[in-house]
């Protein structure tokens, strides 16, 4: 294996799709329990999407690309050649003759809320035994997938000995507390939004110092409020605090979070600090909020590193 993390995670087809009014302007609160509506959109566009394959196109603009760990379906050709073209290791993939690849189907507010419907597809597929692939890698990330294809990959990554990343990410409403527990528990860092770790608390009944006890690093974004970054090393009242990249145009959030998470794993690979780390999430994050789509973006290596430079004030190394 010559790259030197493992991303296990969706691809999937994303149809994406702007309302042009917030939601609460058609939901009505009061009516939920016998909703019905329509969005009427003016696009509707197929693109490449699913978080295992957001996180490794990334990866490889910054001249990091993963060995990919999903399942595909009859459809993926067109997917195939454009990872291929990024240099993406694709051996590890599952091909399912007779099964559609994964697909998305996601409506976008002027406000930035999203509702999403998803199709699992290939997804369903069993995951075959990768543990040997984990032990030749740095590092591995877990990203939403088949809950079950997830679970068997962080109990892989665990018997590899690998640091893996956690990111149940829109699979938390699904995995049982137990689930979650045992996948936090002896990562090297878990990836939540601000929504999500209010309901990972819920659902697990772990506080901020009980998840730092069972995980080395929590990563938490808020949107516009930036980041934060808890260790068990400085404790749950020291947080690093990362504001975001002011974007030149805000178009599109979909995709944000996977490509935080990129930043954030290139930076672990050179070694870097967890605040800067954070800052290269925080940067290759504006940079899919400034495109409709989650790989459209297309900075490469240099540009990053300079626009880095300019937006925080230090050079990245």
């Amino acid at each position: 294996m010559s790259s030197r993390i493992a991303v296990c995670g969706s691809m999937a087809y994303d149809f994406i799709s702007p309302y042009e009014k917030p939601f609460e302007q058609v939901l009505l609160p009061d009516k939920l329990s016998m909703l019905s509506v329509c969005f009427l959109v003016k696009e509707k566009v197929r693109r490449f999407g699913g978080t295992g394959g957001n996180i490794a196109y990334s990866l490889s603009l910054l001249e990091e690309p993963p060995a990919l760990i999903g399942a595909v379906g009859y459809d993926f050709d067109g997917y195939k050649k454009h990872l291929t073209e990024k240099g993406v290791d694709l051996s590890h993939i599952q091909f399912v003759e007779d099964t559609p690849t994964a697909s998305a189907v996601i409506l976008t507010d002027p406000k930035g809320n999203q509702i999403s419907v998803f199709h699992p597809g290939a997804m369903e597929t069993e995951a075959p035994d990768v543990t040997d692939t984990f032990t030749e890698a740095k590092a591995v990330i877990i990203a939403p997938d088949d809950p079950n294809r997830m679970m068997k990959l962080v109990r892989e990554a665990k018997k590899a000995e690998t640091p893996y990343f956690f990111d149940p990410g829109q699979n938390l409403p699904v995995l049982t507390p137990e689930q979650l527990i045992e996948a936090s528990s002896g990562a090297h860092a878990l990836f939540l939004n601000d929504y999500e770790f209010e309901m990972f608390k819920k659902k697990t009944h772990l506080d901020l110092v009980d998840i730092l006890e069972r995980t080395g690093v929590l990563f938490i974004t808020r949107g516009e409020e930036g980041s934060e970054v808890y260790s068990r090393e400085f404790g749950a009242l020291s947080p690093i605090q990362v504001p975001v990249v002011e974007p030149q145009q805000m178009v599109d959030p979909t995709g944000c979070g996977d490509a935080y998470r990129a930043g954030v794993l290139k930076g672990y690979l050179d070694g870097l600090s967890l605040e800067t780390c954070a800052k290269m999430g925080a940067l290759m994050a504006t940079y899919v909020v400034e495109q409709v789509g989650t790989q459209n973006h297309t900075p490469n290596k240099e540009h990053f590193y300079n626009r880095y430079e300019e937006a925080f004030g230090q050079a990245l190394k």
